[in-house]
Order: C-alpha cells, then sequence, then structure tokens
C-alpha cells in the first residue's frame, strides 16, 4: 500500500511538474510577445525622441555654417583687396628706383 501511495504521488508530482512547466512556458512565451511588443515599439519611440533635438541641431549647425561662409567671403575679398594694395605699392616701389637709379643694370 506504501508503494501504491508512492507511486500515485509521483504521477501527481510528475503531472504537476509538467502542468507547471507548460503553463510557465505559455507564460514566458506570452511575456516574451509582450516584451517583444514592448521592444519593438521602444526603438521607434527612442528614435523619434531624439530625431527632434538631432534636426535642431543640425539647423544651428546650418545658421552657423552660412554664417562663417558669409564671413570666409568677407575675408576673401578684403585678402584680394590688400593684395591688389600691395601689388600697386611694389610697382611704384619699383618705378620709383628706376628713376633713381637705385636698380642694378641688367
Amino acid at each position: 500500500m506504501f508503494q501504491t501511495a508512492c507511486a500515485t504521488a509521483y504521477r501527481i508530482a510528475d503531472k504537476l511538474k509538467l502542468y507547471h512547466h507548460r503553463r510557465s512556458a505559455s507564460l514566458d512565451t506570452r511575456g516574451w510577445q509582450a516584451y517583444a511588443a514592448r521592444m519593438a515599439e521602444t526603438p521607434e519611440s527612442l528614435v523619434l525622441e531624439h530625431l527632434g533635438p538631432i534636426r535642431t541641431d543640425i539647423a544651428v549647425l546650418r545658421t552657423d555654417m552660412r554664417e562663417v561662409k558669409e564671413r570666409l567671403g568677407i575675408l576673401e575679398q578684403q585678402y584680394a583687396s590688400l593684395s591688389r594694395r600691395i601689388d600697386l605699392v611694389y610697382e611704384r616701389i619699383e618705378r620709383i628706383e628706376k628713376r633713381l637709379e637705385l636698380t642694378p643694370a641688367p
């Protein structure tokens, strides 16, 4: 009788383990599906969350680049003007040297 009771208890325990295993597996599957669904939504919301500030930063950078390009253009114009003025001064010095005969004869 004791052996029969033990065998019955083992069978019941095995069934409970099997039931518990199946139940936890189904919960794990459902939990995984819910987790996967949340994770699928999360990257989308994270991307959208970060996209706005990135666009704002890019707009600021564009404005800054326009300003830098304008300033660079002004500097190029000033350099060209100074370069031309230096060339004119150099030509005047050459003429003065020729008049005063300060240049060596060729």
